[in-house]
C-alpha cells in the first residue's frame, strides 16, 4: 500500500500541503486504488521535481485545487462504475461466505443438522447499512469540513469512523439483535454466497488476464521497481516521525538533567537511544509472550468447558490475528531502530542535535 503520508513528509511548505489536500481528494473518494496509487506516484514525483527546481506549485496544478482534482482523478473508462459496483458486491458476499462457515463450525460442533440450521444474516445487513451512513458522513466531512475549511484532520476521521462503524455494528446487535431477525437456511446462503464470491472474484481474474495478458497487474521487474520505490520513500518520510519523537525525548531528558545540574548532550542520547536499539530481542520475546496469550486465552476458555471445536475455531482465527500483529511488530521494531541508527548517524557526522536534525523538515 502506497505511503502517502512518508511522501508528504519529503515535502515541504506549499507542496506539501497542496499534496496532503490532493491525497485526501483521491483516498476518501470513490477511486480504484490502482488508479489513486498511480496517480499521487506521479504526483509525488512531479512536486519533487519542483520543489528542487523552487517552481511555484500553482504552475502545476492552477488556483483552483478542487478543479484539479476532479481533473486528475477522472476516469474515462465507462465500465469503471460498473466494475466498482461488482467489486463491492463480491466482497460483500466473501464476507457473508466467510461468516457462513463459522456458523457452520459452530453448528457442528454443537450437533446440528446442517439442513435445518438457521444463519441470521442481521449483522451483515446492519454493517451494511452503518457503512452506507458513514459514506454518507465522509463525503460531508471530506467535501466541506476537511478539503474546504481545514477543520479536520483526515487520521481524525478515520478513527472517528472506525469507531462509530463498530460501536454501530455492536450497539445495533445489542438492541436489535432480539427484536430483528434476519433467518435464512444456513444451506441456502452458504452456497448462493459460496458461488457468487468464486464466481466474481474468478470474473475478475479472467478480465486482468485479458487485459494485461498476465494474472499479474505487473510483472516481476515491475514489482521489484514499484516495491523499492515505496519502501525507500517510506523509510525516508518515516524518518521526520522518528525525529519528531527523539527530539521531543531528547528535550524533555536535558531539561530533567539541568534540574539536577547535570549536562546532557548529543552523545549522551545516543547512548541512551543505542540501549534500546540493543534491547530489540527483548522487546521481540516480550511481544511474542503477549501475543500467544491473547492467542490461546480464548481457547483455553472454550476447551475448558468442553467445546473442543469452538476452542479449534477460535485457535484458528486468533491464530491468523496473532501472527499478523507479530509480523507487524517485528517489522516495525526493525524499521524504528534503523531509523534511529540513520539519525544518530546523520547528526555525529553534521555535528548537530536532533533538535536540529529535526528542523531540518520544516
Amino acid at each position: 500500500m502506497l505511503n502517502t503520508i512518508a511522501m508528504a513528509n519529503l515535502l515541504k511548505g506549499e507542496y506539501k500541503e497542496a499534496f496532503e489536500k490532493i491525497d485526501l481528494y483521491g483516498s476518501m473518494g470513490n477511486i480504484d486504488n490502482d488508479i489513486y496509487e498511480d496517480r499521487m506516484t506521479n504526483l509525488y514525483d512531479m512536486f519533487i521535481q519542483a520543489q528542487s527546481e523552487e517552481k511555484p506549485v500553482d504552475k502545476i496544478i492552477g488556483d483552483d485545487i478542487e478543479m484539479f482534482c476532479k481533473k486528475y482523478f477522472t476516469v474515462e473508462d465507462k465500465g469503471h462504475k460498473l466494475g466498482k459496483f461488482f467489486g463491492s458486491f463480491g466482497w460483500i458476499m466473501t464476507v457473508t461466505f466467510i461468516y457462513s462457515i463459522i456458523e457452520l463450525a459452530i453448528d457442528v460442533a454443537e450437533g446440528n443438522s446442517f439442513m435445518k440450521s438457521k444463519i441470521d444474516l442481521f449483522p451483515i445487513v446492519l454493517g451494511l447499512v452503518v457503512g452506507f451512513i458513514l459514506m454518507a458522513f465522509g463525503k460531508f466531512v471530506n467535501k466541506f469540513l476537511t478539503f474546504k475549511k481545514n477543520k479536520a484532520h483526515p487520521i481524525v476521521y478515520y478513527i472517528i469512523v472506525l469507531v462509530l462503524f463498530v460501536t454501530g455494528i455492536i450497539g445495533g446487535v445489542s438492541v436489535l439483535g432480539d427484536k430483528v431477525d434476519i433467518n435464512l437456511p444456513l444451506y441456502i446462503v452458504l452456497i448462493v454466497s459460496g458461488i457468487l464470491a468464486v464466481g466474481i472474484n474468478l470474473a475478475f481474474i479472467i478480465i486482468s488476464y485479458k487485459k494485461n495478458g498476465t494474472l499479474k497487474n505487473l510483472d516481476r521487474e515491475d514489482k521489484r521497481i514499484k516495491k523499492e520505490f515505496e519502501e525507500e520513500v517510506a523509510f525516508k518520510g518515516g524518518l521526520k516521525d522518528v525525529a519528531s519523537g527523539m527530539a521531543f525525548r531528547y528535550k524533555r531528558l536535558k531539561k530533567k538533567k539541568a534540574k539536577k545540574g547535570i549536562e546532557f548532550t548529543q552523545a549522551d542520547y545516543a547512548k541512551h537511544v543505542q540501549k534500546d536499539i540493543d534491547a530489540e530481542k527483548a522487546y521481540n520475546i516480550f511481544a511474542g509472550v503477549c501475543i500467544v496469550i491473547f492467542v490461546i486465552g480464548p481457547a483455553l476458555s472454550e476447551a475448558i468447558t468442553g467445546n473442543m471445536m469452538l476452542a479449534a475455531i477460535h485457535f484458528v482465527i486468533m491464530g491468523v490475528v496473532g501472527i499478523f500483529l507479530f509480523r507487524w511488530f517485528l517489522k516495525f521494531n526493525k524499521e524504528q531502530n534503523e531509523s534511529y541508527r540513520v539519525i544518530l548517524a546523520e547528526c555525529e557526522e553534521k555535528g548537530i542535535d536532533v533538535v536540529e536534525y529535526y528542523e531540518q523538515y520544516k
